[in-house]
């Protein structure tokens, strides 16, 4: 009886604890496949933005961060990928430093914050220094200043604001 009892034990605490141990670790849905996304991120806005958004948040790195001003020499749309509609604004930028570009976000996400950027705009960017491949190193842009206007793009773990922003659904 004793052994029996031991036993079921046993059975109740791999049971109780085995769902803790299988959480994900910290960052849940940005480094890990599958994972459950962080509260307020939802899986279909997770799911779009894989291929392109999720190299940049891996890649991003708090300890590299650096500002940097420049002038917009030209802009580009990047697709996520060819079966996800949406792309990735980025931009190249004549610096000090000479030119680099920066992966920004969405272009819906800077318009609905009233952020226009064109050929020729002054502007400054704080974000994490990387290198992508064999490309030349980029900046991974954090926050966005254009003239006299401010918008934060990723929070500090470089994890993108307009995740957050995707609409829901309807509600239940």
């Amino acid at each position: 009886m004793k052994r029996l009892l031991t036993l079921m034990m046993l059975f109740i605490s791999i049971a109780l604890v085995g769902p803790v141990l299988a959480q994900p670790g910290p960052n849940p849905g940005v480094t890990e496949p599958g994972a459950i996304p962080p509260p307020g991120i939802n899986r279909r806005a997770m799911r779009s933005a894989a291929s392109g958004t999720f190299m940049l948040i891996r890649a991003y790195n708090s300890k590299t961060i650096t500002t940097l001003k420049g002038v917009v020499q030209s802009l580009k749309n990047m697709p996520y990928n060819s079966q996800v509609p949406g792309s990735m604004l980025a931009a190249v930028l004549k610096t000090d430093q000479g030119d680099i570009t920066v992966y920004m976000a969405p272009a819906g996400y800077l318009n609905d914050r009233k952020i226009s950027l064109k050929a020729g705009d002054e502007v400054e960017v704080t974000g994490s220094k990387v290198t992508l491949g064999k490309q030349p190193p980029s900046i991974i842009v954090k926050d966005l200043k254009v003239g006299e206007q401010s918008v934060a793009l990723r929070d500090e773990r470089g994890v993108p604001l307009w995740l957050e922003a995707q609409p829901r659904g309807p509600a239940k």
